[in-house]
This record gives structure tokens, sequence and C-alpha cells, in this order.
């Protein structure tokens, strides 16, 4: 069987276009936005998707594994796909810990930018007391 009707390939190219088109989309949008959060949601579940899509891999391989010459291929080839496997759930693997590597630095970026407003309030209100303490000082004299 050629590679453009095996099975196999086909749905080892649709995972591929899948995961890097989802992924090099939600790289490209603004942290911290609406649209990113979809994004996010929507990668998350292409990845389960994806992964599902893997394990029916793995399996079919295990069936062919089997008898190979039956289905026109050989061990070399069977061991080809494992490996592809693999990688493929390498990848996935890798797309998720970006996504939490993201949300961890979206929400440590909210805490710092609560923490620099408290700061500058702090500050202002050291101002203040200055200005209190001279203007109580200065009426004293």
């Amino acid at each position: 069987m050629s590679k453009a009707r095996d099975p196999f390939y086909i749905v080892k190219e649709e995972i591929q276009e899948s995961l890097q088109s989802s992924f090099h989309q939600w790289e490209r949008i603004l942290p911290d936005t609406g649209e990113q959060v979809h994004l996010t949601k929507e990668l998350l579940a292409n990845c389960e998707i994806i992964e599902w899509k893997v394990d029916e891999l793995n399996k079919t391989i295990d069936v062919a594994a089997i008898d190979p010459s039956w289905y026109g291929i050989d061990n070399r080839e069977l061991e080809s796909r494992r490996r592809w496997t693999i990688t493929a759930r390498t990848q996935v693997g890798d797309v998720k810990k970006s996504v939490v590597a993201r949300k961890e630095n979206v929400v440590l970026g909210s805490r710092m930018r609560s923490w620099m407003n408290l700061v500058q309030v702090l500050r202002e209100l050291e101002v203040l007391a200055l200005q209190y303490m001279k203007n109580f000082l200065h009426r004293r004299k």
C-alpha cells in the first residue's frame, strides 16, 4: 500500500498539521487576553484528541506487528512508526508544558503587577505622611 493511501500516514499528517497549526497560532497571541484564554482551551483539547489518535495508531501498529507482511510492511517500518508515535507524544507533552508555563507566567505577572501597585501606593502614603509631619511641625513653631 502506498504511503498516500496508508491510514497511518493519513492520520500522522493530520496530527502534525493540527498540532503545529494550533500551537503556532497560540504562540502568536498575546498572553492575558480573552482570545488567548480561548485558544489555550482549544489547544489543550486538541492535545487530548491527538493523544487519543496516537493511542489508536499504537493499537494499529500492534495489530500489524502480528503479521506485517499481510499489511505490506516490514519490521523496519513498524519500528519507524513506533518511533514516530513516541516523538508525537513527546511533542504533545512539550506543548502542554508550554501552556502551563505561560499560564504560570501570566499569574506571576499579575501578582507582580499587584505587588508593584502596592509598593507605589505605600510610597505615595509615605510622601503624604512626610508632608503631614512637615506641616504639623511647621505649625508648632
